[in-house]
């Protein structure tokens, strides 16, 4: 019985710290979008929640989602997995405090557009944490560790405001 009781521990902590550690790279996908006759190029980058929303979704893993067509950037966001109230973000890019005033929030509420400026200093960044207010509770917090996102870079080259963030030093 001890020993069960020490293996269900075990299994228990380490299925905790798996579910909340950070991505070690981004996801890349292609969807196919057969009504417009378009490919989409999506990248996502996990992280983890430093103050988890109210009732988080189960399974929920907070992102960074980039979606790029024909070498462009079409839409990026960070998805918090709640209602989020406001589209102004506070946040922290390599320990420097930052304020981001999102372009829209998506029709569920759950993700914030961000404009591709910001994009391109949150992909220069090492650690990112973002925070939003969620519906009618505090505010949620996520935190991101920026992997090589090079094939991301490459994929999305035509996007212009990219292309001159990253050429200039």
């Amino acid at each position: 019985m001890r020993r069960l009781v020490i293996c269900f521990c075990i299994f228990f902590l380490t299925s905790v710290a798996i579910g909340q550690s950070p991505s070690l790279a981004w996801i890349h996908t292609v969807k196919n979008d057969p009504l417009r006759g378009t490919n989409s190029d999506v990248f996502v980058l996990a992280g983890n929640y430093l103050t988890s929303p109210r009732a988080p979704s189960p399974g929920f893993t907070p992102a960074i989602v980039v979606v790029c067509e024909d070498g462009k950037v079409k839409q990026n966001y960070f998805s918090f997995g709640a209602v989020i109230s406001d589209r102004h973000l506070e946040g922290r890019f390599d320990e420097k405090h930052v304020s981001i005033v999102g372009d829209d929030l998506s029709s569920d509420g759950q993700s914030v557009l961000f404009a591709r400026v910001d994009l391109a200093r949150v992909l220069k960044a090492h650690k990112v944490i973002v925070g939003a207010l969620e519906y009618l509770a505090n505010q949620v917090v996520m935190e991101f560790d920026i992997q090589d996102s090079s094939e991301l870079l490459q994929t999305c080259s035509r996007d212009r405001i990219l292309a001159y963030e990253f050429k200039k030093k």
